[in-house]
């Protein structure tokens, strides 16, 4: 198998997307998908529209914050600053007090459910 694209995806959009694929395929999944599939159903916080207006808000609060760590905010939902910090530290890089701080009242309220 050759892997032609990779882009990352939040856990909503995996849920979207194999349940297309299982619609496609006759309802009928292969193991991992299936997996898979459960796992970003149990896991997801997010609905498609909340996720994209999600996205939308932490890329106008840190616009230079990679396309990754802002889908594992939005995946993980930190609430803590630390957590925050944390995630964005993965991607070898920081950012000023008053983004992170941002960032947690944002990820407080879109977590409350």
């Amino acid at each position: 198998m050759k892997l032609v694209e990779s882009t990352p995806v939040a856990l909503w959009k995996v849920s979207e997307l194999l349940e297309e694929r299982k619609r496609e395929a006759g309802g009928n999944l292969e193991f991992e998908q299936n997996n898979t599939l459960e796992y970003a159903n149990a896991f997801s916080k997010l609905s498609e529209s909340k996720g994209k207006a999600l996205m939308t808000e932490i890329q106008e609060i840190s616009p230079s914050l990679p396309v990754d760590q802002v889908i594992q905010l939005m995946d993980l939902l930190p609430k803590k600053e630390e957590e925050i910090r944390l995630v964005i530290q993965s991607a070898k890089m920081e950012l000023p007090d008053e983004q992170v701080k941002e960032l947690a009242k944002l990820m407080k309220k879109h977590g409350k459910k």
